[in-house]
């Protein structure tokens, strides 16, 4: 399961309204012993990333972006006691935007008499008017540039059958906004995933 959301500014200044998406993400990696306890990791997942912008007052935009990821971490993992292992790990990914999509619309105030009493603390109702596919490139008319650079940091606990749980930060470091005309506009990547897994 994968909790992430993106780091907005424009000439500088930070928006703080971008919202926390949930998503998935499915793959696999293969361990190959370095030294005691540990492992060099690469690895191959489709993941599910993506951010809900509200900069507008009245309106709001939706990103879904599909990776196709390779993170390639260094691996930690020394015994717990009773066969289980502690797992620590960290390294760099970089990602691939296979597809993507984009949800466009605006909030309208709720002004129906009585509604309030229906549902207390709403003064607002959300409506997506359009969805389309995302444009990916480095020009003023598209959404988001297709490659991501980034550290993955992760912490996890692996039982004596194989089975592990596993929690990881990921920060991106490269800008994938594109060019626009009228702002200096940058866009990076952020956010968690919990994942369970086996390992043969």
């Amino acid at each position: 399961m994968n909790f992430f959301n993106q780091t907005i500014k424009a000439d500088g200044e930070k928006f703080d309204d971008a919202k926390i998406k949930t998503g998935f993400q499915i793959g696999v990696d293969y361990e190959i012993g370095i030294a005691p306890d540990f492992y060099f990791a690469p690895g191959m997942l489709y993941s599910s990333k993506g951010t809900q912008d509200e900069r507008a007052e009245a309106g709001a935009i939706k990103y879904r972006v599909n990776y196709l990821e390779l993170p390639f971490n260094v691996v930690f993992k020394p015994d717990l006691g009773s066969r289980s292992k502690l797992i620590l790990s960290a390294g760099p990914y970089v990602a691939y935007a296979m597809n993507g999509k984009v949800k466009d619309g605006w909030k309208n105030t709720l002004d129906i008499p009585g509604f309030e009493n229906v549902i207390p603390d709403v003064d607002y109702i959300e409506v997506f008017t359009s969805k389309r596919d995302m444009k990916f490139g480095s020009h003023n008319e598209d959404d988001l540039r297709r490659v991501d650079r980034g550290l993955n940091f992760g912490l996890g606990v692996m039982n004596p059958r194989g089975f592990f749980v596993k929690g990881t930060a990921q920060i991106g470091f490269r800008d994938i906004g594109p060019k626009r005309d009228d702002h200096d506009f940058t866009v990076r990547n952020k956010g968690i995933s919990l994942s369970l897994g086996y390992r043969f």
